[in-house]
């Protein structure tokens, strides 16, 4: 944990999950998947020392913090030898690699440049540049009830005990809108890693309602409280919206790689990708090395049950989530938490209500933050354990989580909590 990292609904913004999806996009606005290939040469910070900039800090220049010279030159040569051009490289040091992206010329046959580059023994990997999607399902009821998942998760129990103070949750997703009244003081860093995507606005969708839901201020008199309200929030932008009227957005294995890259320099206690899309072998590395330092990672599961685009789900350490009311891919392992007409945050000051397993996937998210700010050196195997353990009525259950961590907590009875929720909600109808 860092000491240094806090009803009008707006109807018609939508949420879910994300499942693969093949369009033009990253590198550079116009480029297509079939144009782009990732390849990673060797290089270890301490070749680069002497370069300015830091991927933590400096993410504005395009090589603010560049190639090794000897690094760069072989690239050079690639570029030359293949007939490829130079777009956009990242020194990713957790890997000891230095990532460049190269655009295919018109003509080039995608598969079998690939092929012949990764049989180069000059080069430490290459691989297709694959595109990951957010996706929602519209919700439009404004008298629906408005956080029912605060009584399903025992959230207000848990909040007597901890609060996710402390602890700082990396929203690898679109940009999270940090001026929104639920949000201010909660999102100290913000970074743009998809700096070719121009935003339209000072924040999106998808990013700051997965935000809303795990740190919006409890007890400030507006809208909404979070799971974890005292949790704080970095916003890595590696996905941008390419549907305004729903929020969907979308996200290149390059993006996502430099925010796991960010996350793992800032040292960040809980990443989360609501997104899904194909394997990737250099994001599951990138993964794997969060993994390892003590990152606690959180992902959805696609919405189609007959997808194979399940990554990073579906990745060994990963703490899978599904909605406990929405048919999503299968998961040998996975938690349940709700997903269905959850209200959180928009831009601009603004609520909706959101369906999907992204909002499933930011209560997981929040629950996690407070187990952390109550064992701070818990790990996501511990943490999915926890809470597959303790849940109830198909969904996890935060108090009877903190209360197992803690020491014997009395938490409410659920069903006699539900029962008085729906008398309460019935006797209002009338």
């Amino acid at each position: 944990m860092k000491p240094w990292l806090p009803l009008v609904a707006m109807l018609g913004a939508a949420l879910a999950a994300c499942t693969h999806f093949e369009a033009p996009a990253v590198g550079r606005p116009g480029a297509s998947t079939a144009q782009q290939i990732l390849v990673t040469a060797s290089q270890s910070s301490v070749m680069a020392s002497g370069l300015a900039g830091d991927p933590a800090t400096v993410y504005q220049r395009r090589r603010g913090y560049g190639p090794a010279p000897g690094v760069d030159r072989l690239l050079d040569r690639i570029a030359d030898d293949y007939g490829l051009k130079r777009v956009e490289g990242w020194l990713i040091s957790s890997l000891g690699v230095y990532c460049e992206v190269y655009e295919l010329q018109p003509g080039q046959d995608h598969d079998e440049v690939l092929s012949k580059i990764g049989g180069d023994s000059r080069i430490e990997s290459a691989q297709t540049m694959n595109f990951y999607r957010t996706q929602g399902v519209r919700y439009d009821d404004p008298y629906a009830s408005m956080q029912p998942a605060l009584v399903e998760m025992s959230i207000d129990a848990a909040q007597e005990t901890a609060t996710g103070r402390g602890v700082t949750i990396a929203v690898i997703d679109s940009l999270v809108d940090n001026r929104h009244p639920e949000m201010r003081g909660r999102v100290p860093i913000r970074r743009n890693l998809s700096r070719d995507h121009k935003l339209t606005g000072r924040a999106e969708v998808h990013g700051t309602a997965i935000a809303g839901v795990i740190a919006s201020t409890a007890n400030n008199a507006e809208g909404i409280v979070g799971i974890a309200p005292h949790s704080e929030i970095v916003s890595l932008r590696a996905c941008w919206t390419v549907e305004e009227s729903t929020g969907r957005a979308l996200c290149s294995s390059f993006s996502i790689a430099q925010s796991l890259e960010v996350a793992l320099r800032i040292g960040v206690d809980i990443a989360i990708l609501s997104l899904s899309g194909p394997h990737d072998p250099l994001l599951e590395r990138l993964v794997d090395a969060a993994i390892l330092s003590g990152v606690i990672v959180v992902a959805a599961l696609p919405e189609r049950s007959e997808t194979s685009d399940t990554f990073p789900a579906s990745h060994p350490g990963v703490i899978a989530v599904g909605s406990t009311d929405i048919e999503s891919a299968t998961q040998h392992s996975a938690l349940s938490a709700p997903g269905k007409e959850v209200l959180s945050t928009t831009p601009n000051s603004g609520y909706g209500f959101f369906t999907g397993n992204s909002m499933s996937a930011a209560y997981v998210a929040g629950v996690s933050a407070l187990l952390v700010e109550q064992r701070p050196a818990i790990n996501g195997q511990q943490v999915f354990a926890l809470l597959a353990e303790t849940s109830t009525a198909g969904s996890i259950n935060a108090c009877r989580a903190i209360a197992q961590l803690s020491d014997g907590k009395d938490c409410p009875d659920l069903d006699e909590e539900l029962a008085a929720e729906r008398g309460a909600a019935a006797q209002s109808s009338r």
